[in-house]
């Protein structure tokens, strides 16, 4: 794949910076394979991006964060919006995470550089990423009205009781919601840094950040029970550590992505 960069000369032919660990001829297709202990060094990495510039990250996650709550506050279309703007939000975060990592300043502005070098391919992103949740909540609602049939569950919620035989049917439905749910985080996880940062497109990006968090599930679980507990620890002195974990956290979904696709530096 080409160097993105513009060039003074639009009939030049594209050209690939070789030494830039992130040109996008050097990605690996469906990740590497990497030991569950990497979950841990994602956010050792990402601590180490913070603290190329702590207070511009910090200003980065807050702004980030209220943007994302302002919109969800909008009746009936906030979550829709949202959709939409946290994947470019996301592509802004991954290039502020590129250039910490080359040691250079981490600018707040950068949070929303994206939406004038990829608006489209992230839009886009947003989009099947809205469809995949609806799809899997027509699928879901279809397995439990088939199921469970609809006079079951009107009579379960009119009397307020589950009847024992329905336990575990709506068990095997809660199973099926994560599986769902799970699925679809692994395929937009990684997708902003792939696009962003190598040029993908969006259908390419989320088939292989999911099969990069499929391939390195392992991995994916200790990361995130690893980020359960720092969130516990970070909640302790009332939420004052989220000003630190969070940015962190984006951090190393870059590190995340750096080490899967990329290798290391």
């Amino acid at each position: 794949m080409a160097d993105q960069q513009p060039s003074g000369n639009p009939y030049a032919a594209p050209t690939a910076r070789l030494s830039d660990p992130t040109a996008p001829g050097s990605v690996v297709e469906n990740g590497r394979k990497l030991p569950a202990g990497s979950g841990v060094g994602w956010f050792k990495r990402g601590w180490a991006l913070f603290k190329v510039a702590p207070g511009a990250w910090i200003a980065i996650f807050l702004i980030f964060f209220v943007i994302l709550v302002a919109i969800g506050l909008i009746p009936l279309i906030g979550s829709v919006i949202n959709v939409f703007v946290q994947p470019m939000l996301m592509g802004g975060i991954m290039m502020a995470c590129w250039a910490a990592e080359k040691q250079e300043p981490v600018r707040v502005g950068t949070l929303f550089s994206a939406f004038s070098t990829h608006a489209g391919p992230l839009a886009l992103l947003g989009l099947l990423q809205f469809a995949a949740y609806v799809a899997a909540f027509v699928v879901i609602g279809a397995v439990a009205a088939i199921t469970l049939g609809a006079a079951s569950l009107a009579g379960m919620f009119n009397q307020g009781s589950m009847p024992p035989g329905m336990i575990f049917p709506l068990g095997a439905l809660g199973i099926l919601t994560l599986i769902a749910f799970v699925a679809i985080a692994m395929a937009t996880w990684l997708a902003p840094a792939l696009i962003v940062l190598q040029g993908i497109g969006p259908v390419d990006s989320m088939r292989m950040s999911f099969l990069g968090c499929l391939k390195n599930f392992g991995a994916v679980v200790v990361f995130v029970l690893l980020g359960i507990l720092l969130a516990i620890l970070a909640s302790l002195p009332v939420f004052l550590g989220w000003l630190v974990l969070a940015p962190v956290g984006l951090c190393a979904t870059y590190a995340a992505y750096r080490e899967m696709f990329i290798g290391p530096a």
